[in-house]
C-alpha cells in the first residue's frame, strides 16, 4: 500500500474513533442522568449501542463510497491521460523510444518498431540494437551515446546517426537522448527521439552540388559576372574570375572596391547615362540593359555590354544588383 493510501486509511480511521469517543461519553452520561432503574438502563444501552453501530457503518459507508469515488475518477483522469499520451505518440511523425540503465528497450512507438524490424511495437520490449535490423557499427554507435547519456545524466542533442533500416535503405536522422529519472533523482534508463532528415540531407546535397556546378560555369563564362550595390561607386559584393580578362582586375580587386571601383572604371562621358538607365529599370521593377565603355588596367578603352536587374526583398526592399558584362567586341567610340 503506497503512503497516500496509507494517510487516507489513517484518515478514515482517526474520524471513526472521534465520533466514537464521543458517542460512547457523551451518551452513557446522559443516561446515567435521567435514569436510575438498571433493567431500563440495561435496555436502552443495548438500544444505543445497536444504534451507534447502524450510524457508524452509515458513516464508514460513506467515507469508503467517497475514497472509492476518488480512486475511479483518478483513475479515468490517468487512462484518459495515458490514451492521450499513447495517441500523441503513436501519431507524431517522429520516431520515440525509451531504455533502462542496461541499454535494453522497454518500449517505443509503432514508427520506430517497424523501420526497426520488429513488426508490433510491444516486440520491442527486452531488446537491446544489436537485435535490431541496424548494421553491427550502427548498434554499437548506438549503445555509446545511450551510454554517454546514462553516466553523465546529462542529454545528448542533435547528434547525425546514418543507420540500414529494415527495408534495406540507408537513413540519416537527427537523434537526441534524455535521462529519465527516479523520484530520488537517480538516472533509470534514458528517452530518445530520432528525426528522419534523410531527405533534407539529400536536397541539401543536391543544393551543394548544383551550387558547385554554377560556380564552375560562372568562373568558365566568358564575361564579368557580379552581384552589387546600387551606388555611384558600384560597389561590388561578388565578382566571377572573367573580369581578369574584360578589366583586366582580378576579382579580388573588384569586390568591395578593393583595388578600384568598377563604377570608375566606366568612361566619365557614359557614366550618367548608364546610371540613369540602370534607375529607371529600378523604378520600372523591369531588368536593364546597355552599352558603354570602360577602361582596363592596362589603359585600353573597350566598349562593353551589361545586362542586370534589381534583386528585392519581398517587402520590395532592394537588396542589391545582379547581372553580367560582356566584351561586344566593337570599336570604341
Amino acid at each position: 500500500m503506497s503512503a497516500g493510501s496509507w494517510r487516507v486509511a489513517w484518515k478514515i480511521a482517526a474520524i471513526y474513533a472521534v465520533v466514537a469517543g464521543v458517542w460512547i461519553l457523551l451518551s452513557d452520561r446522559a443516561l446515567l442522568l435521567v435514569l436510575e432503574d438498571p433493567a431500563v438502563l440495561t435496555r436502552l444501552q443495548t438500544a444505543k449501542g445497536w444504534f451507534f453501530v447502524l450510524v457508524t457503518a452509515a458513516l464508514l459507508a460513506f467515507l469508503i463510497h467517497r475514497y472509492v469515488s476518488a480512486l475511479r475518477h483518478e483513475d479515468r483522469m490517468f487512462r484518459e491521460a495515458n490514451q492521450l499520451l499513447e495517441n500523441i505518440i503513436s501519431n507524431i511523425p517522429i520516431y520515440i523510444f525509451w531504455k533502462d540503465r542496461d541499454s535494453t528497450y522497454l518500449g517505443c512507438n509503432q514508427r520506430f518498431a517497424t523501420v526497426a524490424g520488429v513488426g508490433k511495437k510491444e516486440r520491442i520490449v527486452g531488446r537491446t540494437d544489436h537485435d535490431l535490423a541496424w548494421r553491427m557499427e550502427d548498434a554499437e554507435l548506438a549503445r555509446n551515446l545511450d551510454q554517454k547519456v546514462l553516466r553523465r545524466g546529462e542529454p545528448l542533442l542533435d547528434v547525425e546517426e546514418t543507420q540500414l533500416q529494415f527495408d534495406g535503405q540507408t537513413a540519416t536522422f537527427l537523434s537526441s537522448r534524455v535521462p529519465l529519472r527516479d523520484d530520488a533523482g537517480q538516472v533509470i534508463g534514458l528517452l530518445g527521439i530520432y528525426v528522419d532528415i534523410t531527405e533534407r540531407k539529400r536536397n541539401e546535397e543536391i543544393t551543394r552540388e548544383g551550387k558547385r556546378n554554377l560556380a564552375t560555369l560562372i568562373a568558365h563564362l566568358p564575361a564579368l559576372v557580379y552581384r552589387g550595390r546600387n551606388d555611384r561607386k558600384r560597389t561590388m559584393e561578388f565578382v566571377s574570375r572573367g573580369s581578369q580578362e574584360l578589366t583586366g582586375y582580378a576579382p579580388e580587386d573588384l569586390t568591395e572596391n578593393t583595388g578600384v571601383a568598377y563604377g570608375d572604371l566606366v568612361h566619365p562621358d557614359d557614366r550618367e547615362e548608364l546610371r540613369r538607365k540602370i534607375q529607371s529599370a529600378l523604378e520600372k521593377n523591369e531588368p536593364f540593359r546597355h552599352e558603354y565603355r570602360i577602361r582596363t588596367a592596362e589603359g585600353e578603352e573597350r566598349r562593353v555590354l551589361e545586362v542586370g536587374r534589381g534583386v528585392r526583398a519581398t517587402d520590395g526592399e532592394l537588396l542589391a544588383l545582379e547581372g553580367f558584362v560582356v566584351d561586344v567586341k566593337g570599336e570604341a567610340k
